[in-house]
């Protein structure tokens, strides 16, 4: 499908152009009524993304490829923010009060974190 949107450039610009995406419910004309879909329309999809072969249907590898590099962009931020978080408790003044323990949690790359004590496993 030739487009005149271009096509998304990073991560974060996935994630920026997927949140402005209008979202709905709906039912195909052949299904019953009390099934019901969610998602963009792909019209919208493809005229956001610049993705796929026409503007009729959704590839799922460009829904997938969308759905991972906003992922990614929502990880980064995540890491990003909780090193700003780790930076203002450092920031902190250091009591030397047991009830109130000292809790920070990072994020890897992988996206595991450690977990603090008294912290229930999930």
């Amino acid at each position: 499908m030739k487009s005149e949107t271009p096509v998304p450039t990073s991560a974060q610009d996935v994630l920026d152009r997927l949140c402005a995406l209008h979202i709905s419910t709906w039912t195909y004309g052949f299904d019953h009524e009390s099934i019901r879909h969610l998602g963009p329309m792909a019209q919208d999809f493809a005229a956001t993304f610049g993705l796929g072969s026409n503007n009729k249907q959704i590839a799922v590898i460009d829904a997938n490829g969308v759905c991972m590099a906003s992922i990614q962009a929502l990880q980064r931020r995540l890491v990003a923010l909780e090193a700003e978080v780790a930076r203002l408790n450092d920031q902190l003044p250091r009591t030397e009060s047991p009830s109130l323990p000292r809790e920070i949690t990072q994020s890897d790359r992988s996206g595991t974190r450690t977990r603090t004590a008294g912290e229930p496993t999930l």
